[in-house]
């Protein structure tokens, strides 16, 4: 049995009908289990229809293919089954129907804000306040190695300082902060016995001005990371030159091209590159690049010129 939103789950049909043993779910639940497409999920105390449909309006600019519904006036279940995979839906979530979702677990979930409201439905705001948190009650984490490749291929900083603020969080059981995921990483390195005593990590992601690392250290780290148990979900994580990532459109049409696994980063005056290049012989080498220079931005040639130089390694024994 399904109802609709706006029919309390101490309305008597309902309670009649889970006496009876019937399984009873809102809209939201059904429409959810009868597509393959990705949910886009919006819900707060204010905002939501002006979020929801400017998120469609954005998808479709950008050419992707949405459908927007939900509680903006579109019932899910007239418009989402037999949805592409490839397609999303833009749904606007009131919190009369997530108090009966269960397994509902959209790919992205916005929470705008909470206030005060419909409190002749919920009991107290607690209650309510509770409600609106179930849109993430169902919701998994990804694994590490998918978080990796997100990262690296397309240098995400806000998932990179997300993940370094974890680190301290599950391993000191303390709230996540700067400073303790860096003794984190540190105390992690030295118990492999990788001592960089000039390392300085800021954020966990590229964009810090006090960040450092030694190019020699750099590259002990690789060749450490290549003889890990997780080297192949490293060595995926990593943008492929010439193929994807951030390296999709360098070195094309040169023997490199799909041989190295590196990764590039950039400021107004540094610029990096650092990872494995497989050369003609079979070899897997570490390639560190580091330049720190008002110039810096004119080196990429150079970088590139270092990747085919080191892919062609073999052909100098």
């Amino acid at each position: 049995m399904a109802f609709l939103s706006f029919q309390p789950r101490t309305a008597p049909l309902v309670q009649r009908a889970r006496a009876a043993g019937v399984p009873v779910m809102g809209e939201v639940e059904l429409a959810y289990w009868t597509t393959e497409a990705r949910f886009a999920a919006v819900t707060g105390s204010n905002g939501k229809s002006t979020t929801t449909a400017l998120l469609g309006a954005l998808l479709r600019a950008a050419g992707i293919p949405c459908t927007v519904a939900g509680n903006i006036g579109v019932p899910l279940c007239g418009v989402v089954p037999d949805l592409p995979a490839d397609h999303w839906v833009v749904a606007e979530i009131s919190s009369f129907q997530l108090e009966t979702t269960v397994a509902f677990r959209p790919a992205v979930g916005v929470l705008l804000n909470l206030a005060p409201n419909h409190l002749d439905r919920h009991a107290d705001l607690e209650e309510y306040y509770g409600t609106k948190a179930r849109l993430f009650a169902a919701q998994e984490s990804p694994t590490a190695a998918e978080m990796a490749r997100d990262i690296n291929k397309f240098s995400n900083n806000v998932m990179a300082r997300q993940l370094f603020l974890t680190l301290s969080a599950e391993a000191l059981k303390l709230p996540g902060r700067y400073e303790r995921s860096a003794r984190a990483v540190h105390a992690w390195l030295e118990s492999r016995g990788l001592v960089f005593p000039e390392l300085v990590i800021e954020n966990g992601s590229g964009l810090s001005r006090i960040d450092r690392i030694s190019a020699a250290h750099m590259g002990r780290l690789l060749v450490a990371a290549f003889a890990s148990p997780v080297m192949p979900e490293l060595m995926a994580s990593l943008p492929l030159v010439a193929q994807d990532g951030t390296m999709k459109r360098r070195l094309q049409a040169q023997g490199v091209a799909g041989q190295a696994h590196v990764k590039s980063g950039s400021l107004s005056d540094a610029r990096t590159l650092a990872g494995y290049v497989l050369d003609r012989n079979g070899r897997r080498l570490v390639v560190v690049f580091f330049v720190n220079d008002a110039n810096a931005g004119a080196s990429q040639p150079a970088h590139d010129a270092v990747l085919k130089w080191a892919y062609e390694a073999a052909l100098r024994g």
